[in-house]
């Protein structure tokens, strides 16, 4: 019986299919993909050697009550790298975020429930704190520093803008007493961790 040109031609390419499934098997025999020793996988020791730290602070804004906002807004945090963490430096650049509200003061509203000053704006500070890593990549011995486990607070000052507008009178967090600082002063103490508490209670 002989074999029509259909057939030749169909158990030719069920030939080739087979042969060419052998030899894969042949030279992979589990499916597993080759790597090269450029892929292996790096490994580090790690040590926490800063934990809960106050990192940085940052200004937002000062917000009035036409300024008020119904939405999230984006705030970020940068830190440098260089920048001292304790007794470390930062390795590189890290950013961090947080998604506020920004809203202002009511339009009757005082800075302090026995204040006389009428609030006209919300200062927002943010504080990022978290853990300083030490990584030491195992082959090389070259040592980081990097943040994590980090998260942001914030909070809100409220003020009475003078006249001036280059003065304020603000409350303190426990909203017990008021004090008249600078605008700018104001802003500089909420962009430090050193001074950021200083301002905000007293």
């Amino acid at each position: 019986m002989r074999l029509t040109r259909r057939a030749k031609i169909l158990f030719t390419g069920i030939f080739i299919i087979v042969f060419l499934g052998v030899a894969l098997l042949i030279i992979n025999p589990f499916g597993k993909e080759e790597t090269s020793s450029s892929e292996e996988e790096v490994t580090y020791t790690v040590n926490v050697v800063e934990e809960d730290i106050a990192i940085a602070a940052s200004y937002v804004d000062s917000i009035s009550t036409d300024k008020s906002s119904n939405t999230y807004s984006e705030c970020k945090v940068k830190v440098i790298a260089g920048t001292a963490i304790g007794d470390y430096t930062l390795t590189n650049d890290q950013t961090f975020s947080k998604y506020v509200q920004l809203v202002g003061p009511g339009s009757d509203e005082t800075i302090y429930s026995a204040s006389s000053n009428a609030a006209t704006h919300y200062a927002y500070g943010l504080l990022l704190t978290g853990d300083l890593i030490e990584k030491t990549n195992d082959e090389t011995n070259e040592v980081t520093y990097e943040i994590v486990n980090a998260h942001i607070t914030y909070d809100v000052v409220h003020m009475s803008l003078m006249d001036n507008e280059n003065s304020a009178m603000i409350a303190n967090q426990e909203g017990t007493d008021e004090k008249l600082v600078s605008v700018q002063e104001l802003i500089n103490a909420l962009n430090s961790v050193d001074q950021r508490d200083t301002m905000l209670d007293w």
